[in-house]
């Protein structure tokens, strides 16, 4: 599941907004580690430190990704590439791995700045924005996954992605979509008692299933769904027609 989409809401945005202020923070521990590396210091010394710095960087690489921020944890897979010692063994850097480790790092100093005035822009969106929100849920994403992402992004919508019905489930306590397009290419019952808890939460005025098969177009319509097409249907048009 990919966290942040469904992350990109009011109720949700302040966790994301706490961790945020905390990377720097946390940066700045793992910048002191650096600096101390190049201080005369005893061999035992010098294995302590990267043994810190190697646990500061892989939680930062880590939640990074589980706030919804994949530029954060690239920052710091590229680091861990070189600070993490072959087999995990404790031994010292040489001066070509600490010399790129501390590239990487000074870079995401000077970047900081302008990635948290990004969200602080998302942030302010999002407060205006929730009640038009699609939420989309598929196990593949095709050309259509693409369409819609750019009609979002365009539109200054939000899009919250899964890709399970568990996640589904998990997700709806979180967000409150406008919008559902469930993209399925075969039947399957548990979509029907997804469809019952997207028509329980009064955000929803849609929900759209899309499928090739004819034969089930029915069901869905009975158990809720306001919309049945073939993916064959679906145009950039027809989208647009769906959401205003």
């Amino acid at each position: 599941m990919e966290i942040s989409h469904f992350l990109h809401n009011p109720k949700t945005m302040e966790l994301r907004e706490k961790f945020m202020e905390s990377v720097f923070l946390k940066h700045g521990i793992i910048q002191s580690y650096m600096n101390d590396l190049r201080l005369d210091l005893s061999f035992d010394q010098k294995i302590e430190l990267i043994a810190s710095l190697f646990g500061e960087v892989h939680r930062l690489k880590g939640s990074g990704g589980t706030y919804g921020f994949y530029e954060i944890s690239r920052v710091y897979f590229n680091a861990l590439i070189y600070i993490r010692p072959p087999q995990n063994e404790m031994r010292m850097l040489t001066k070509e791995e600490f010399d790129a480790a501390a590239l990487i790092l000074d870079e995401f100093t000077k970047y900081y700045p302008a990635l948290k005035n990004a969200f602080v822009d998302l942030n302010n969106q999002v407060h205006h924005r929730d009640d038009k929100s699609i939420f989309y849920v598929a196990q593949d994403r095709g050309d259509f996954y693409k369409e819609l992402e750019q009609f979002a992004l365009l539109n200054n919508v939000v899009l919250f992605s899964v890709m399970t019905t568990e996640d589904a489930i998990f997700a709806l306590d979180k967000v409150s979509p406008g919008t559902v397009f469930i993209d399925t290419s075969h039947y399957e019952d548990a979509f029907l008692s997804l469809i019952k808890q997207f028509q329980d939460k009064e955000s929803v005025s849609d929900i759209i299933v899309i499928t090739e098969e004819v034969a089930r177009h029915e069901d869905y319509i009975n158990h809720g769904a306001t919309k049945v097409v073939s993916p064959k249907e679906i145009d950039l048009v027809q989208l647009l027609g769906f959401l205003k």
